[in-house]
């Protein structure tokens, strides 16, 4: 389940005569994006009647300085981020409803992550809440060496992960486009840039930020009052799925190597309660019944 299937397929690759075979549910193949949006904005709720959204931000974290001390310098969340795989220009600048700007074009990594709020606005961190209670700085080691090593792990997991898969491979995933949306991209909005320039949005540093996901943006100088961009990041799921993997993701899935044996894409079931899904129980059962039946039968001893 989910993010399980990754950490199978890793073993799979290391040990696959060990394996009769792996069905994946729901797994975030190429990673989500909503992982970028928490780091600058904390765990997404969608209004004061999102009780379950409101659940899960009470214990990950309501905003920036929550989840950045919890992520920053974990390897395995940091595997959550969408790898090389995901399409490219995930993360967007818009005016009104006008993409302006998009990144990765190619490497999220080096494009994306190995920014901070220091290097530029739409960095993914502020390195100064990785470490609120001086625990790292204390014991002699930097904040954002460390997180930079977690990064670096995440990435090697990711490269020698690719598109791997066991030779017998089943999945299913989640493409609903009504009730289970999820954050297939992630969008900085403003609703004026001035003289339509763009190019100081994709270096220039903020004046300021905020914890839930907003910025200004000087677009000349720290003092040109009139130049100044106000962007927030949009709490919008824009794309079917299971409302936590977006289908981007998901259908990375069809793309593993070798060919999976068999792929169903449903709708009607969140992320967490995937396998509670009637249809999502009987691709499971059919995919391990195919698993046995293929397996040719053991020797009997004489």
């Amino acid at each position: 389940h989910s993010m399980g299937g990754l950490v199978t397929r890793r073993a799979a690759q290391l040990a696959p005569d060990k394996m009769l075979g792996v069905v994946h549910g729901v797994q975030p193949v190429a990673g989500a994006p909503v992982v970028y949006r928490r780091f600058r904005a904390g765990t997404e709720v969608g209004g004061v009647f999102d009780l379950e959204g409101a659940a899960v931000a009470a214990i990950v974290g309501w905003n920036a300085a929550d989840i950045t001390p919890t992520l920053a310098c974990s390897p395995g969340p940091l595997e959550l981020l969408p790898t090389k795989h995901y399409p490219p220009g995930w993360l967007q600048v818009a005016q009104n409803e006008q993409v302006v700007m998009a990144l990765p074009q190619a490497d999220p990594y080096e494009e994306i992550y190995s920014k901070t709020t220091e290097d530029c606005w739409w960095g993914m961190l502020d390195p100064k809440l990785i470490d609120p209670a001086g625990s790292i700085t204390n014991a002699g080691d930097s904040p954002l060496g460390n997180h930079i090593e977690a990064l670096k792990k995440a990435r090697r997991f990711h490269d020698t992960l690719g598109l791997y898969a066991h030779p017998q491979t089943y999945g299913y995933y989640g493409i609903d486009e009504k009730k289970y949306r999820a954050f297939g991209h992630i969008t900085w909005q403003t609703d004026k840039l001035p003289h339509d320039d763009v190019l100081p949005l994709v270096i220039n540093q903020d004046s300021g930020h905020t914890l839930n996901g907003q910025s200004t943006v000087p677009l000349y100088s720290q003092d040109a009052q009139d130049a100044r961009v106000k962007l927030k990041l949009a709490n919008v799921r824009n794309q079917g799925g299971d409302g936590t993997v977006p289908r981007d993701s998901a259908q990375v899935l069809d793309r593993l190597q070798p060919t999976p044996q068999a792929v169903f894409r449903i709708t009607g079931f969140d992320h967490q309660n995937s396998f509670a899904n009637r249809y999502a129980l009987q691709a499971t059962v059919y995919s391990i019944a195919r698993l046995v039946a293929e397996q040719a039968p053991a020797p009997v001893p004489y």
